[in-house]
């Protein structure tokens, strides 16, 4: 049992700009929504407003697959909602971990990881933190990470 258990709908920001440690970043947009629901025994369900990721194919050393006109190889990335759960690290802080499912047109192509930090303020009855998106297509690739931040307000307990 937590105090993070509720319904939650939680802001992510990623920032535009290219961070070392993220270059995922500019594959996703740099605002999006997130509804999540935090169960008292640790685990936690989600939805999201993100949209379809355009991603160009790359091989092992990041360079970019090419067609027979020797245009790069673009694909559209549909990205599922979130399975995962929650454990408390300490007073009012927790870690999250959710995996959601990568399809192209309907065929399941890899999966979204998903880590978040957060503190939880209870008189507010808001949470911050920092989150982190990695995701990894068949045979293990994994395209860059994407980090940011979190802001969730509470919208009810369950």
């Amino acid at each position: 049992m937590g105090f993070l258990s509720g319904v939650w709908l939680i802001s992510l920001h990623l920032p535009d700009e290219q961070l070392p440690a993220c270059p995922g970043n500019a594959l996703l947009p740099e605002e999006a929504a997130i509804l999540g629901n935090f169960t008292r025994d640790g685990a936690f369900l989600s939805s999201s407003d993100l949209p379809e990721l355009t991603v160009p194919l790359t091989d092992d050393e990041g360079n970019p697959i090419l067609d027979e006109n020797n245009n790069p190889i673009i694909i559209t990335i549909k990205i599922g909602h979130g399975h995962g759960t929650w454990t408390r690290t300490g007073i009012h802080t927790y870690s999250l971990d959710s995996w959601r499912m990568a399809t192209v047109d309907g065929d399941l192509i890899g999966l979204a990881k998903v880590h978040s930090d957060v503190v939880l303020n209870l008189r507010e009855g808001t949470m911050t933190g920092d989150i982190t998106l990695q995701l990894i297509l068949g045979e293990g690739n994994e395209l860059p990470p994407a980090c940011g931040t979190i802001v969730g307000q509470r919208l009810g307990d369950n």
